[in-house]
C-alpha cells in the first residue's frame, strides 16, 4: 500500500468545507482568547486603581495611615510607584481618613468618607516651606513626578498631593450614589471629583496649621511659608482652596481651567481673597485652558494687588506639555496603550510618542516651567517678591537652551477689553 496516495486523494466538497469552517472557528477561538486576555489585563490594572478588588493586587508595601485621632500602618498596593518612608527623603505615601463636610450653595452637603491618599514629596535638605499640589482632571501626581521632586529639592520644600482623581472610590460612589443629581445636572461629575480634590487638599492644609503629627514628621509646622499649586483643573482650584487660608499667599499654575461655577477661580477665589504673589502659566496652543481666560485671573489679582499676579504665556505651549509623563488615571498612556493595541505593535507606539515627546520637548515648555516653579517656590521661602523682571532673568539664566527663553512671555496680567 502507498502510503502517500492519501495526498492524492481528491477530498469530497463537504469535507472541504467542514475543515475550512473547523479552521475558521480555531481562529477566532484564538482572537477570543488574545482579546479576553486583554481585557483582564485592563481589569486588573482599573482594579488596582480603584483598590476594589483583591484578586488583581499585587505585593503589598506600606504606608502610613492617620487621622487626627490615631495612626497606623496597613497594606498599600502598588505598581510601578516608588513608595519608602521618612528617611528615604524623596516620594512617601501616606493615607488620612477624610474629616469634612462640604455644603454646596443650594444647601446640599456632602460628608467626606474613607480614606486620602497621598504622595509626599520630601527635600533632602532642612524644609524651609510646604506647598500643596492639586493634578488635573484625568491626571494623578504620577504625571508630574518629575517636576515635584525637583522643585522640592531646590526650594527645600515639602510638597503634598492628594491622590484623588475620577478612579478615586469615593468621587465614585458620590457619582453613582446621586444618579438623580447626574441626569439633571451634566457638570455633577465634575462637580463631585472638584469637590473631593479641593476638600482634601484644605483637610491636609488645616492638619499642617494644626501642628498635626501627620506631617509635622517632615518637618513641617504651621509657621513656615506656604504654596498651592496645580495644573489644569487642580490649577483652576489652586484660587478657591488659597482664599480660605490667611496663612497661604502663593499660588503656583500650570494652566490652570474653569470648572463648575461652585469653584470659579476668580468670583471664588480671587475676589474672595487675593494671596500676594501668584504666577500662572499659560499654553498659546492649549485647547483646554485657553490663555486669554488664565490671563484673566491673573489680571484680577493685580486690580486687588498691583504687580502681584505674573502671567506666563507659552508660545507653542501645549495643554498636556506641563506633565513630565502622559498617563490616564495611574496608569501612563503607553501602558494603557499596550492594553488597548496590544505590545506587539510595537512600531506604532514607538511612532505616537515620538511624536509626542518631539511637540513638547522643541519648545522647551516643560523644562521652563520647571525651572519657573523652583524659582517661585525658592523666592518664597526666602521671603522675595516675585517680579516679572527676576523671573525672565532666572529663566534665561537657568533654562536648558538659550532659544527657548524666548517662548516664554513673562508679564504682568492685565484684564483686556472684551471684543464686541
Amino acid at each position: 500500500m502507498n502510503l502517500n496516495s492519501h495526498k492524492n486523494t481528491k477530498l469530497k466538497p463537504a469535507t472541504c468545507i467542514n475543515r475550512q469552517q473547523t479552521i475558521i472557528k480555531r481562529n477566532e477561538t484564538q482572537i477570543m482568547k488574545i482579546q479576553f486576555g486583554k481585557v483582564i489585563s485592563f481589569v486588573a490594572c482599573l482594579s488596582q486603581q480603584l483598590n476594589i478588588s483583591s484578586a488583581f493586587t499585587l505585593p503589598s508595601r506600606h504606608i502610613a495611615i492617620s487621622s487626627c485621632h490615631r495612626s497606623e500602618t496597613v497594606p498599600f498596593y502598588a505598581k510601578d510607584e516608588k513608595l519608602g518612608d521618612v528617611e528615604d527623603k524623596e516620594e512617601i505615601g501616606i493615607r488620612i481618613e477624610r474629616d469634612w463636610t462640604y455644603v454646596r450653595d443650594n444647601g446640599d452637603d456632602y460628608v467626606g468618607r474613607g480614606s486620602i491618599e497621598l504622595k509626599v514629596f520630601v527635600p533632602n535638605g532642612k524644609v524651609k516651606g510646604c506647598a500643596f499640589f492639586m493634578h488635573g482632571f484625568s491626571q494623578y501626581p504620577r504625571a508630574y513626578r518629575e517636576t515635584l521632586m525637583r522643585s522640592a529639592d531646590y526650594a527645600n520644600v515639602v510638597i503634598i498631593a492628594p491622590e484623588t482623581g475620577i478612579f478615586c472610590p469615593f468621587v465614585l460612589k458620590e457619582i453613582f450614589s446621586n444618579l438623580g443629581s447626574l441626569i439633571m445636572d451634566r457638570d455633577f461629575a465634575q462637580f463631585a471629583l472638584q469637590m473631593a480634590l479641593s476638600e482634601d487638599t484644605k483637610q491636609c492644609i488645616r492638619m499642617v496649621l494644626k501642628d498635626d503629627e501627620t506631617f509635622k514628621k517632615f518637618g513641617i509646622n504651621k509657621r513656615i511659608p506656604m504654596a498651592v499649586c496645580g495644573h489644569s483643573m487642580g490649577g483652576g482650584l489652586s484660587f478657591p482652596v488659597a482664599a480660605n487660608f490667611n496663612q497661604i499667599n502663593h499660588v503656583f499654575t500650570m494652566a490652570p481651567a474653569f470648572g463648575v461655577s461652585d469653584f470659579d477661580p476668580i468670583k471664588k477665589g480671587v475676589e474672595k481673597r487675593t494671596v500676594k504673589s501668584s504666577m500662572l502659566l499659560a499654553g498659546y496652543w492649549d485647547l483646554i485652558a485657553k490663555a486669554d481666560k488664565i490671563e484673566k485671573i491673573s489680571g484680577e489679582s493685580n486690580v486687588n494687588k498691583p504687580d502681584s499676579s505674573v502671567f506666563v504665556g507659552i508660545s507653542r505651549g501645549l495643554h498636556t506639555g506641563f506633565e513630565d509623563d502622559l498617563v490616564i488615571g495611574k496608569l501612563t498612556l503607553n501602558r494603557v496603550l499596550s492594553l488597548i493595541i496590544g505590545p506587539q505593535l510595537l512600531f506604532e507606539r514607538i511612532f505616537i510618542f515620538g511624536l509626542l515627546d518631539l511637540i513638547r520637548g522643541t519648545t522647551g515648555q516643560l523644562d521652563g516651567t520647571q525651572v519657573l516653579m523652583d524659582f517661585f517656590l525658592d523666592q518664597m521661602t526666602k521671603g522675595k517678591k516675585v517680579t516679572t523682571k527676576s523671573a525672565d532673568k532666572y529663566l534665561e539664566d537657568n533654562i536648558k537652551e538659550k532659544k527657548w527663553h524666548e517662548k516664554f512671555n513673562i508679564r504682568y496680567g492685565e484684564i483686556k477689553p472684551t471684543k464686541k
